[in-house]
């Protein structure tokens, strides 16, 4: 029983631990991941991720390389298990114009 109980409250604590770490630590490794994945050629090059996963940054979500769209995503989704999501606001979603490419970087018109 005792055995147990250690083994309940370790598991418990390592969880506390690490929602109490990942928001901010993972917001900064989500903000890097978004910066390197910012590069364009061309305006087709650049789209915007939207989403629940997303609102955390703001309205409209980050603009960044298509080809980088699912790494994002998914970065964004484990992230999100612990605690980042937040729910976008209905007023603030699309506000803004489409992407395009300025001085080879992915920026909303």
């Amino acid at each position: 029983m005792k055995k147990y109980v250690v083994i309940v409250v370790t598991i418990i604590a390592i969880y506390v631990l690490a929602t109490s770490l990942y928001p901010t630590y993972g917001r900064d490794y989500l903000l890097k991941e978004i910066k390197e994945a910012n590069y364009c050629s061309v305006d087709s090059d650049c789209v915007r991720v939207s989403g629940d996963d997303m609102c955390i940054f703001g309205c409209g979500g980050p603009v960044i390389n298509k080809a980088e769209v699912k790494h994002i995503q998914r970065v964004a989704s484990f992230l999100n298990f612990f605690h980042l999501r937040s729910i976008c606001a209905p007023s603030c979603i699309l506000h803004m114009s489409g992407p395009s490419c300025v001085e080879n970087r992915c920026a909303l018109k």
